[in-house]
């Protein structure tokens, strides 16, 4: 069975909303404007490290800028200077990628597929400007100023449980869906206030139950529910 943390489920949730954010600026700036194209098929793979893992050396802005740099202008040479077969030319493209990327330190896994789409769509040196260089400029900082606004609110941010609490059960829930704390007002309203007391004895019961030492591990754990 797949353990979902709530340290688990809050990275996947605020990874998955800063990139859907991210690409959304790319793919607005690229439809809903004339100042050219912004989005690669590549981006979206650098969303997982930006987002998901921006400790990894290969999400720091040297490797994503000019990984896909890199990568895309290996594909542009085999596209207008390399006459050979579509299908050699893809072949060699990605390896030679592959090799510079890790020749000159500036890896970033997701840039490795730049050059199937620069010789399948075969595209131009302005590729090299728009998307690349703009796109990338437009990721990195938006990537760099979002990680370190959550940086600052690391743990300060809390999730209160409202709603239908009205047993040790329901609290219960509430905690394994994520909650720091719960709030007990309808609780109160129906069964008066010595709810709270009956839903601490509850919850002691339950922890026991599943053999919980400490309260903290229920918070956000899916495989209890």
């Amino acid at each position: 069975m797949i353990k979902i943390t709530k340290p688990t489920f809050q990275k996947a949730l605020i990874a998955g909303f800063f990139s859907a954010f991210t690409i959304g600026v790319l793919t607005v700036l690229t439809y809903k404007s004339t100042l050219g194209y912004f989005i690669a098929g590549s981006f979206g793979s650098s969303m997982v490290l930006l987002f998901g893992f921006p400790e990894s050396p290969f999400a720091q802005p040297k490797n994503v800028f000019f990984g896909h740099l890199c990568t895309a202008l290996v594909g542009v040479i085999f596209v207008n200077l390399v006459p050979l077969p579509i299908y050699i030319n893809i072949a060699l493209g990605v390896g030679a990628g592959v090799f510079f990327m890790i020749l000159l330190n500036i890896v970033h896994p997701p840039a490795g597929g730049n050059p199937i789409i620069v010789i399948i769509g075969s595209a131009s040196y302005d590729y090299l400007i728009s998307p690349i260089i703009f796109g990338c400029i437009i990721i990195i900082s938006l990537a760099i100023l979002i990680n370190k606004f959550f940086k600052l609110l690391k743990g300060k941010i809390k999730i209160i449980g409202v709603g239908g609490v009205d047993s040790g059960q329901a609290a219960y829930d509430k905690f394994l869906a994520g909650a720091d704390f719960i709030q007990l007002y309808t609780g109160m309203v129906f069964k008066g206030p010595n709810i709270a007391g009956i839903i601490k004895k509850d919850l002691k019961d339950l922890l026991l139950r599943d053999g919980v030492k400490n309260f903290t591990e229920i918070i956000g754990n899916k495989t209890l529910s």
